[in-house]
């Protein structure tokens, strides 16, 4: 039986700022890949314990879907973000929605993450995201 990203028992990473209560998926990174040509950009969340692996698990998916080597989407991520990081950025009221926040005017939040590539096996994410389109609509 795995855990669930969203009840995982790890502590933040180091210098993550400490919590009085367990932050939603714990393990969990948003990479941002930029397009090529006619393609469309991609917005990919992955478990892992750092950024870098973040990097490579998200070069390694998307460069089986592409045909292409994980190097080449490598050099496309950008953004690569913790769920730590976006939390601290966000300002939804819903905690596990601001991992998928893209865009903000003042506090108000414009815009959400439209085609998420999940590379994750807890459909709690998905239900996240789910309640993010519901507030963007």
């Amino acid at each position: 039986m795995t855990a669930s990203i969203l009840n995982h028992p790890r502590s933040a990473p180091p210098g993550a700022p400490r919590r009085a209560a367990p932050l939603p998926f714990p393990r969990l990174y948003r990479c941002h890949i930029a397009a090529t040509g006619s393609g469309s950009e991609r917005t990919a969340f992955v478990e892992s314990s750092c950024h870098h692996g973040a990097r490579r698990k998200v070069a390694n998916a998307v460069a089986a879907l592409e045909m292409c080597k994980p190097d080449d989407i490598e050099e496309r991520i950008y953004n690569c973000a913790s769920a730590y990081e976006l939390i601290d950025q966000g300002s939804s009221p819903d905690v596990a929605v601001r991992v998928f926040e893209t865009g903000w005017c003042d506090d108000k939040v414009m815009s959400y993450v439209e085609h998420p590539l999940f590379l994750v096996a807890d459909p709690a994410l998905i239900r996240a995201w789910v309640r993010a389109v519901g507030v963007a609509q």
